[in-house]
């Protein structure tokens, strides 16, 4: 970013990974935590470890006020590791507000994380924040991350969705539960950090329609077993050894009117380069199921 950006700009945005939290000299007035889920052990050692680390920013010198997901039980557990004023956001906040309807984000989380938006705003005394017509104004220029959610075609009734930058559990389920009522083929599997599945296992049982999972390496054969040993086994998960065989086997279960999502609850190394190029090999099987 160049010198005149920076001499502009009036507020900064900053999103800190877990592993810089504990790297800060001193706190935003305002801080928002959107989630928290176990993640990074191999790097952080433990999962106290890591919330510990990532909650850190919350309580540097200069924290006031840290706006928090309400909904997260792990957050509110650890209400006294958000710094010295927590106001709490939940989804189903302000029900009749639609401002952010324009943003096209798919899932109640995303409406949650609109209003943690707000919320900040408002704090730092932004004067639009409390217009409702200006956010909708603003929310009408704002272009979605590739990769997460991201809707990148149909085939035969069949919408493939791109979450690739879906690197843990939390994020996984959120995507699921972004599809109520419609028939999910969920491809899962990647690195192994060491990701405890079970909470992935639980949220995939809640859910009222069909789920199929395709399992693929690395984390694909602790994804099944955590899939196969939940209370009540409700959910079909297949061992896949690849994304190419993964989309073609969803496709086909899918038909005619599902999803199939690129989901991992993994990180990509190893197969792939980046998040960004198992998305593009996501889309190329997509375009294959053409043939």
């Amino acid at each position: 970013m160049g010198p005149r950006a920076r001499r502009g700009a009036r507020y900064w945005v900053i999103e800190t990974s877990s592993y810089q939290a504990t790297d800060l000299a001193w706190s935003p007035v305002v801080v928002a935590v959107t989630s928290l889920h176990p993640d990074h052990l191999d790097w952080h050692g433990d999962v106290e470890t890591y919330y510990r680390d990532k909650l850190s920013a919350c309580s540097q010198p200069g924290a006031d006020l840290t706006v928090a997901n309400g909904d997260s039980d792990l957050l509110r557990e650890r209400a006294a590791s958000l710094g010295p004023r927590v106001e709490w956001i939940r989804a189903g906040d302000d029900p009749g507000a639609d401002w952010m309807a324009p943003l096209g984000l798919l899932g109640a989380h995303g409406r949650r994380n609109a209003l943690i938006a707000r919320a900040c705003l408002r704090a730092l005394a932004v004067p639009e924040a409390s217009d409702e017509a200006a956010l909708a104004r603003a929310a009408a220029g704002f272009e979605p991350l590739a990769h997460r959610l991201q809707v990148i075609g149909e085939v035969g009734g069949v919408t493939f969705v791109d979450d690739s930058l879906s690197t843990n559990v939390l994020p996984t389920l959120a995507a699921l539960d972004a599809f109520p009522g419609r028939r999910v083929a969920l491809i899962a599997g990647g690195h192994d950090r060491g990701i405890d599945y079970a909470p992935l296992a639980t949220g995939l049982a809640a859910r009222d329609c069909p789920t199929l999972v395709l399992a693929i390496p690395d984390t694909g054969p602790r994804i099944q077993a955590a899939i196969e040993a939940a209370e009540p086994a409700k959910v079909d998960v297949v061992a896949c050894d690849g994304l190419d065989a993964a989309v073609e086997r969803g496709f086909g279960w899918a038909r005619p009117d599902g999803v199939v999502l690129l989901s991992p609850a993994a990180p990509s190394f190893g197969a792939f380069r980046n998040y960004a190029d198992r998305g593009a090999a996501f889309a190329r099987a997509m375009h294959a199921c053409q043939g």
